[in-house]
């Protein structure tokens, strides 16, 4: 579990807390916490969903629906050509990033991560054997 190491998004969050105690205005941009109230209408889709009974688990790559959606929509935005087979909904970053080193990485391999950037890159790289090497992204 050592090889995990710390989730610095954490102790950021502390000293950006004590920094806006004393007046400093802080951009959280440490965590993928919202600064808004979910829209009504998704909470009331949120709501529509539960009442239809749609409360266990959906297929692996994530709802067809969305995932159409999505594909159409960042294929359009980025100027790409993707289907639904492109397209994986995941529960968060951090599995998706671990996948990622779990499938391209050899213990011992060196891996350029982004930094400043999302710290379980590091973390991940770390726990699977890797050399973590950080490159500035700014």
């Amino acid at each position: 579990m050592s090889l995990l190491g710390t989730e610095t998004a954490f102790a950021v969050g502390a000293e950006a807390a004590e920094l806006a105690s004393r007046g400093v205005k802080v951009y959280p941009f440490h965590l993928g916490d919202l600064d808004f109230q979910t829209p009504e209408h998704i909470r009331q889709a949120a709501c529509k969903a539960i009442e239809e009974g749609k409360t266990g688990y959906c297929p692996n790559a994530g709802i067809k629906p969305l995932r159409e959606a999505l594909a159409r929509d960042v294929g359009w935005a980025r100027g790409l050509s993707l289907n639904v087979g492109n397209v994986s909904v995941q529960p968060g970053g951090k599995p998706v990033i671990g996948k990622f080193v779990m499938a391209f990485m050899d213990p011992g391999d060196e891996v350029l991560y982004p930094n400043p950037g999302y710290p379980i890159y590091e973390s991940m790289i770390r726990f699977h054997g890797g050399v973590a090497k950080p490159y500035r992204f700014l």
